[in-house]
């Protein structure tokens, strides 16, 4: 386990070597740039001018073994020589490319689509996802994404070609929440999707059963995954900053209750306390490292998370109380 105490504190607050270009990464200035492949290039570049240029590479120079050729893998290291005697695709792989792995799993049910005030719960996660992925990609990584809802399978398959971000971004720019997102079921389907072990990252509100999500998270593990879970909640469903009589409704759904939030707000925050600490509480004892953002929080730290996930090659605790 490492433990990343730069991190400690409120996540959004700047620190360590990135915060420098904390400024770079507020949420709604992003959400004026324009499209989520420009934000991307912006967020990383900012990122990137606190850091140190990493050693790692994306293929290392010792050469560890042959494997069939995959969809989105990157034609430049296809061994023609083997296609000549063979007439198969096979892939020169390397040491560093067995830890070099992601999948992108973003949350696109109902209740990804709510915005208490500046940016939207689902607009944050697919900022973050963009630049997740381009990032990876910059260090010849490879990303894949999949789309947890109830809109069918949706999914970009691995790979680092040129063209991969622009195929993630093509498919989040079109995604509207909506629906029930079972992330038991989607986790399930993943391994399904990647045979491979690399590292997983959840990006959700991670409203389902407890159950459901401790089931998938218990099974990625036991596949070799490692999975790095982002818990995206908006400050108003933190804060219940709502008075009076109110009618709420579900947005996943559609059923609507009245209730007068006054009264309402003190068992509301403590049923949502009980909900993060058990959140939190379960994903640790399934072996993945949490972390909980609000949609206002600079995107510095779950980068820094990230990259020190990626680098680690095993759990992250980030402490958040």
């Amino acid at each position: 386990m490492i433990r990343a105490p730069a991190l400690r504190g409120r996540p959004g607050s700047s620190s360590g070597a990135a915060a420098s270009g904390a400024s770079l990464l507020d949420p709604e200035t992003l959400t004026r740039i324009g499209g989520l492949e420009l934000v991307a290039r912006h967020v990383v570049q900012g990122f990137l001018t606190g850091l140190h240029r990493s050693s790692r590479r994306g293929f290392s120079t010792e050469f560890e073994q042959f494997r069939p050729y995959t969809q989105g893998d990157d034609l430049k290291h296809v061994d023609w020589k083997i296609f000549a005697r063979t007439d198969r695709y096979f892939v020169k792989e390397y040491e560093a490319d067995r830890n070099l792995e992601t999948c992108l799993l973003l949350d696109t049910s109902g209740s990804m689509g709510f915005q208490g005030g500046g940016v939207g719960k689902f607009r944050f996660a697919a900022m973050l996802a963009v630049s997740l992925a381009y990032l990876l990609l910059r260090q010849r990584d490879r990303v894949g994404l999949c789309l947890m809802g109830d809109r069918g399978p949706a999914a970009i398959p691995m790979g680092c070609r040129p063209g991969q971000l622009t195929r993630i971004v093509s498919l989040l720019e079109g995604v509207r929440p909506q629906g029930n997102a079972n992330l038991g079921r989607e986790l399930e389907a993943l391994l399904r999707r990647q045979r491979r072990a690399g590292l997983v990252v959840v990006i959700s509100d991670l409203y389902d059963t407890p159950e459901a999500l401790g089931n998938g998270l218990a099974l990625l593990r036991q596949a070799g995954h490692e999975v790095l879970v982002f818990h995206l909640l908006d400050a108003q469903e933190v804060e219940f900053p709502f008075h009076g009589p109110l009618e709420f409704v579900d947005m996943e759904t559609g059923e609507s209750r009245a209730v007068d939030a006054s009264q309402a707000r003190e068992d509301y925050r403590y049923q949502l306390k009980r909900f993060l600490e058990s959140t939190e509480d379960l994903c640790a004892a399934r072996g993945a490292s949490y972390l909980r953002l609000d949609t206002a929080a600079s995107l510095v730290v779950p980068l820094t998370v990230f990259l020190a996930a990626r680098a680690a090659g095993q759990r992250v605790a980030i402490p958040w109380r």
